[in-house]
């Protein structure tokens, strides 16, 4: 039934984009200029050609490990910080009113900011940590709040050591909104990474190929490699999808009283 269920998803995937690939190549069809809008086919050909170059891995690979880097960073600081502010309240009154600024302000106002103190290669890193830190540290503290008070009193009152109520009561209480969060996270960074890379390449970075892209009026190797940051993002986003869900189940099946 579960096999049944899951092809049937799968078709439904793979009907779904056929028919906007078929739209797309009746629009580049229509318009008939590939320096406008190349064919499907051409762009196919192209990501094609591009992974059979060792500059491409190269790009993609540094690319991916600043993302990961701001991703993970921003993790630890947004979970310390959303936990911090939930015992002093004088501190999340304090950080409010700049979680909201940084909510505010468009990715390339801090990238033009940013990029006069901070190094054009670490500013995609710095870039994805500033967006998605918001994002986590206010589910993450919305989850604390949510956590059963009952929970808190009878570990009081059995004397349950610190380790055994993170495990049992924290963790599995904050983890639906950490899942959350970091399910809506990992598109953003990979996105505000990307711009910054474009807007102040990096050696050896997927921003940059966009960049060469637009400046020499290579449409084809745009559409390419915008197709790569998609489908890296998908990627991302089904990982971290798929390691959260499971680490979500192991505390719902471990967690509690």
């Amino acid at each position: 039934m579960k096999f049944k269920s899951t092809l049937k998803k799968t078709f439904k995937i793979i009907l779904i984009c056929a028919l906007w690939i078929g739209a797309w190549a009746i629009l580049a069809a229509i318009v008939d200029k590939e320096i406008l809008l190349p064919s499907p086919l051409t762009v196919l050909t192209k990501l094609t050609h591009l992974a059979t170059e060792k500059e491409f891995y190269i790009s993609s690979g540094f690319s991916l490990l600043r993302v990961l880097l701001g991703i993970s960073l921003s993790t630890v600081a947004a979970l310390l910080t959303a936990y911090l502010t939930t015992k002093i309240k004088l501190l999340h009154d304090i950080l409010s009113p700049l979680i909201t600024v940084i909510k505010a302000t468009p990715v390339a106002s801090f990238i033009l900011l940013a990029v006069l103190w901070i190094n054009k290669e670490i500013l995609p890193a710095f870039i994805s940590f500033l967006i998605i830190f918001p994002i986590i540290w206010s589910n993450t503290e919305m989850g604390i709040f949510k956590i059963d008070k009952q929970y808190v009193e009878l570990a009081n009152v059995f004397k349950i050591s610190s380790f055994q109520r993170l495990k049992r009561i924290y963790i599995p209480s904050v983890m639906p909104y950490f899942i959350s969060a970091m399910r809506t996270s990992i598109g953003l960074a990979f996105k505000a990474a990307i711009a910054a890379e474009v807007l102040f390449p990096s050696i050896n970075s997927i921003g940059k190929a966009l960049n060469d892209a637009k400046v020499y009026f290579q449409i084809a190797d745009l559409f390419a490699w915008t197709a790569v940051v998609i489908l890296f993002s998908f990627v991302m986003e089904y990982l971290f999808g798929a390691m959260l869900k499971k680490l979500g189940k192991h505390y719902n099946a471990k967690g509690g009283f």
